[in-house]
């Protein structure tokens, strides 16, 4: 879940399908990350390690940043109250 909220605070157009797929990525990555170190008995590796948590980043962000590439559908995120666009904000500043 990182990759995605920190994206959306630095990037003026996000793509929502990045976001996803970034988030589905991760969790799986996580998952079976933890799972391999509950079967082997590494405790770096199961649940409270810090390597599902890496493993988990790095997938995110190869992830996030492939289908960033392949997706020409991307959005401004609304960063304002209603209906305010991004751009308003930016210039309210």
């Amino acid at each position: 879940m990182f990759i995605p909220v920190i994206f959306s605070f630095l990037v003026k157009r996000i793509s929502p399908r990045a976001g996803f797929a970034s988030l589905v990525m991760s969790a799986f990555t996580v998952a079976g990350t933890m799972a391999y170190g509950g079967m082997t008995h590494k405790a770096d590796f199961a649940l409270g390690g810090n390597w599902p948590i890496m493993f988990g980043i790095a997938i995110g962000l190869i992830s996030y940043l492939l289908v960033t590439l392949l997706d020409k559908t991307r959005i401004t995120p609304n960063a304002g109250g209603e209906g305010e666009t991004a751009e308003a904000v930016h210039r309210a500043w």
